[in-house]
């Protein structure tokens, strides 16, 4: 295996992440489903599974009709 110099400190570098304070942790979670009502718009969130992580969730904004896929739709 042959790299830049400067990449193996990205190679072998601890990705080890401290913990979340416990208030920047979330106070409502959802399995597959989820719908809220904000601002006068309906809110629908799915699931679907692990995609690019296993947090993927489609966001899809009813009143609005738009959908926010994050980075798990590629073109």
């Amino acid at each position: 295996m042959m790299l830049d110099d400067h990449l193996i400190n990205l190679v072998v570098a601890s990705y080890l992440q401290k913990a979340y304070p416990e208030e920047a942790l979330p106070t409502v979670t959802f399995d597959k489903t989820m719908q809220f009502h904000i601002n006068g718009e309906r809110v629908d969130l799915f699931h679907f599974g692990p995609a690019h992580t296993t947090g993927d969730t489609a966001v899809i904004f009813r009143t609005s009709n738009a959908v926010h896929l994050g980075d798990v739709f590629n073109n």
